[in-house]
């Protein structure tokens, strides 16, 4: 290398420039692990975009990413939403709209996997969505392992602003998850 070329690169690294990243989302970890779950998950959340509990076509897709517990949980609601149907024809079932995974009922449009807190009996993965430029919150995504491989147990809402408490959706569901406190998360 010549002492110009040296010197060009010794600036540009003094100056911060590196090379260009792509636009769009980055890839995810390695689905053995919590975050790649996490992200493998809501990558393909983001593509089929479900509106209120998933069709059994959606469950499926994203059955790779969940515990027999909570398809279970989505399985009884769907139930639920059927009988609801058929007992009040005209009026609107529970669960068919808004975004079950996350705080905001409009869903977000985007994401960032965080850290993973390994606690005694569970593990979370933070996940920071954001809903257009303006809205942006932080969830925790409940992780266990199950016929060897990591899955989604539950999700812990923060709570996206006032329409939008903080919860579980197990609870939402109706069917409770272990007693753990909400994720503390902020709306910006």
């Amino acid at each position: 290398m010549t002492l110009r070329g040296l010197l060009v690169l010794l600036a540009a690294l003094a100056t911060g420039c590196s090379a260009p990243r792509p636009d769009g989302p980055q890839p995810c970890p390695a689905s053995d692990t919590p975050q790649g779950v996490v992200c493998n998950f809501y990558a393909r959340y983001l593509e089929l975009r479900p509106s209120g509990v998933p069709t059994p076509e959606q469950q499926a897709a994203l059955a790779p990413w969940l515990s027999e517990g909570l398809q279970a949980s989505l399985d009884a609601a769907r139930r639920e939403q059927e009988l609801f149907r058929v007992r009040s024809p005209g009026e609107k079932p529970p669960f068919v709209d808004g975004c079950l995974f996350a705080s905001l009922f409009e869903g977000p449009t985007s994401f960032d996997v965080g850290d993973v807190a390994y606690g005694r009996s569970d593990i979370r993965v933070a996940v920071r969505f954001r809903y257009g430029t303006d809205t942006h919150w932080q969830d925790e995504i409940v992780v266990r392992r199950e016929r060897g491989v990591y899955v989604i147990d539950d999700v812990v809402f923060a709570g996206a602003g006032p329409f939008n408490p903080p919860g579980r959706l197990s609870e939402a569901l109706g069917h409770p998850a272990q007693s753990v406190p909400p994720a503390r998360g902020d709306y910006e």
